[in-house]
């Protein structure tokens, strides 16, 4: 079993890192990673990918695969610190509801709204692909930053882009480091 993570950090606060990563009490990685947090020194290789938004005042839609939210975090972080004063969408795609974390300090922002959607199924049945399906055309015009596996990453893109929303406009550290398979 490998340990669900990302990492990511709003521009203000690098060069520090936000590490999020699920621990699984008695899962031995989980453990392992537990021990590792607790060393005075680390060194990190960089991440894979690199996310940037290329109009970062204009709306926003972040859509999140199971716990893969460490981007939503610093996005949110970001834009109030700047004052952004448009809408700042999540949508939160999990199998479970301990898949989300969080949720709640993410709403608190200004202009940001937080939807959750939990469903365990792979398969074209599952409500969160759905709900991309119908709600696609909303988000026409705006960015969409897509957080999770690969599988989940590439799913949700093949069906924004069905529905009209401009491969330009979508970025995933996906992109950088998995091809589509």
């Amino acid at each position: 079993m490998v340990i669900p993570m990302s990492i990511a950090s709003a521009p203000a606060r690098l060069p520090e890192i936000e590490l999020h990563y699920r621990a699984t009490p008695g899962m031995a990685e989980s453990m392992a990673m537990d021990n590792l947090l607790t060393q005075t020194h680390l060194i990190v290789s960089e991440a894979s990918g690199s996310v940037v938004l290329d109009t970062p005042d204009r709306a926003v839609l972040i859509i999140i695969g199971g716990s893969a939210a460490a981007q939503a975090f610093s996005v949110c972080e970001d834009r109030a610190s700047r004052n952004v004063d448009q809408p700042t969408q999540i949508f939160w795609a999990a199998d479970t509801q301990d898949d989300i974390y969080g949720a709640e300090t993410l709403s608190q922002y200004q202009h940001v709204a937080v939807e959750l959607c939990i469903d365990s199924r792979r398969n074209k049945d599952n409500k969160a692909l759905n709900w991309l399906r119908m709600n696609a055309k909303n988000y026409m015009h705006w960015q969409v930053m897509l957080a999770g596996s690969p599988g989940f990453v590439y799913a949700a893109s093949d069906i924004l882009i069905e529905n009209g929303l401009l491969q330009a406009n979508l970025h995933s550290d996906i992109f950088a480091y998995a091809p589509r398979a």
